[in-house]
């Protein structure tokens, strides 16, 4: 039976190798590792020393991101919260214990009620797999590049 090849991303392997992720790029390309774009990711396949190294790191493992699973354990416990205080008072209606579940749970993460709105929906779509983050790699505003910025006052100008 074939051993399953084990993928890290090069920030884990840098973190193990005591190197900049960039070096952990250019070290796979010279002795061709195996390697996949997970969004915009890059994972490689260490030998199997520097994978025994690895194993407590595993990107799978909750411990490896704890702030994402405190964020998804926040999300549960104010769906759960939201849908105890509309059983407590049905005739108030959702819009209210959307209110008061949002302004309950204020102290431990901050959230509007069309938040809590998308989460009970994904939970009833997808149960609490729907309030996992499906986020990979670096999320959030590409960094401009100085040209395109120069390029764009230039057009603003009338010069180009």
């Amino acid at each position: 039976m074939k051993a399953e090849k084990l993928f890290f991303p090069s920030s884990v392997l840098a973190q193990v190798l005591d190197v900049d992720k960039s070096t952990v790029r250019r070290r796979a390309e010279r002795e061709n590792l195996p390697h996949r774009r997970q969004g915009n990711r890059d994972e490689f396949c260490p030998p199997r020393a520097v994978c025994r190294r690895c194993k407590g790191l595993s990107p799978a493992s909750p411990i490896f991101d704890q702030a994402r699973a405190m964020r998804e354990l926040h999300r549960c416990a104010a769906v759960l919260g939201f849908l105890l205080e509309l059983e407590r008072n049905p005739r108030r209606g959702i819009e209210r214990a959307l209110k008061r579940t949002s302004s309950n749970f204020r102290h431990l993460m901050r959230f509007t009620p069309m938040s809590l709105r998308r989460w009970v929906t994904a939970v009833k779509r997808r149960g609490l797999a729907g309030l996992m983050e499906r986020k990979v790699g670096v999320v959030g505003c590409k960094s401009a590049r100085l040209e395109r910025i120069l390029a764009g006052k230039k057009i603003q100008k009338g010069e180009g």
